[in-house]
């Protein structure tokens, strides 16, 4: 059986071009990016959770991003690192999920009234944060951080199991090394948002004079700070 072509939009989008894309993605141009996927498992996924309920939380992220990584082994890395691959997956194949995920349910004609904060959840650049704002590549990555780090999933629940440090290790450099994000997401997670926000700005503060990759997922657990 034929894997089905991994596509991607031919340019970077704007925000400004989402909303319309949203309510008509029959207008949403793509082309092949030269790798293949079968993304039935995700696709059946998704759909099991919106027929429960048509908004969705935090709790489903961690299931989701184990089955998205697993649908899109062997694509390559430059392929998934391109954002033009997660806009034409956000709008073109994924824009149920994404509104029931960050847009509260929000049906398609009504595209025009969300605010940038829930669109730009179908897009996202070439970045550390970028790819933490996307819909779906943070899905990917995040799972992508456990897998690298053990080899299964099994620190897949620690990734995404709050979402605000998720988005604090992600968005900053400790979030390059596997490995490190680990180590400091299972550090901070018993600790309160205020605490876990001034343990990672302490962080991040320090690696911006000092090599990452230098130090050892202990290390960088120390950096923190904490008592």
């Amino acid at each position: 059986m034929t894997m089905p072509v991994l596509m991607r939009v031919p340019s970077p989008l704007a925000i400004e071009q989402v909303a319309q894309l949203i309510v008509d993605p029959a207008t949403l141009t793509g082309e092949p990016t030269g790798d293949y996927a079968d993304l039935a498992d995700f696709r059946r996924q998704v759909d099991q959770l919106l027929v429960k309920d048509a908004i969705l939380t935090a709790g489903s992220d961690a299931e989701l991003a184990k089955v998205l990584h697993q649908s899109l082994i062997g694509v390559r890395r430059r392929t998934l690192l391109d954002p033009r691959t997660w806009h034409w997956l956000c709008l073109a194949e994924y824009a149920d999920y994404t509104l029931a995920r960050w847009a509260d349910g929000a049906d398609r004609d009504l595209a025009g009234t969300l605010e940038g904060a829930k669109l730009v959840r179908f897009l996202g650049q070439d970045s550390l944060v970028g790819r933490s704002r996307n819909a779906l590549a943070r899905l990917y990555w995040g799972a992508d951080t456990a897998f690298s780090v053990s080899g299964d999933y099994t620190k897949v629940a620690t990734v995404f199991e709050i979402p605000d440090l998720l988005v604090g290790v992600s968005e900053r450099k400790m979030g390059l090394d596997p490995s490190a994000a680990i180590a400091i997401m299972e550090e901070l997670k018993g600790l309160k948002e205020k605490a876990r926000r001034k343990a990672l700005k302490r962080v991040n503060f320090i690696l911006s004079t000092t090599s990452l990759e230098a130090l050892s997922p202990a290390q960088v657990v120390e950096l923190l700070g904490l008592d």
